[in-house]
């Protein structure tokens, strides 16, 4: 368990693990698209979604290009609708995105731990 407290940009209101799950089937199905978390130490986690997959992301500080997860098993299928706040809609393979349940779990296990799912197949940015 990860002693550090995380916050949700950016407004920084304050998001424990337990509560993750809850906080994306409400924010989700209301149209939004686009999450960053922030640790107190500067650990980022981003999480960009087209509601059926997400874009997973781990970086250091905000300037670290990070690692993301990835699916390796994924179908070569590009998936679109990728909303950001600013209303840019972005494309990604299949490969470099997690089905939307296994995103919200690793999402779940970086807040609550600070490191990745030992499950989850990782690819650097770096």
């Amino acid at each position: 368990m990860s002693p550090h407290s995380w916050f949700v940009e950016p407004d920084r209101a304050s998001i424990s693990a337990d509560q993750v799950g809850a906080f994306f089937a409400k924010a989700i199905p209301a149209g939004r698209c686009e999450f960053w978390f922030e640790r107190d130490d500067g650990l980022v986690l981003g999480f960009l979604t087209n509601t059926s997959r997400a874009l997973v992301m781990l970086l250091a500080d905000a300037d670290d290009p990070g690692e993301h997860a990835v699916s390796p098993t994924a179908s070569p299928a590009v998936s679109s609708g990728f909303r950001l706040q600013n209303g840019q809609e972005d494309s990604y393979p299949d490969a470099d995105t997690l089905p939307i349940d296994s995103a919200i779990d690793a999402a779940e296990h970086v807040i609550r731990c600070g490191e990745w799912p030992t499950e989850t197949v990782v690819l650097s940015d770096r």
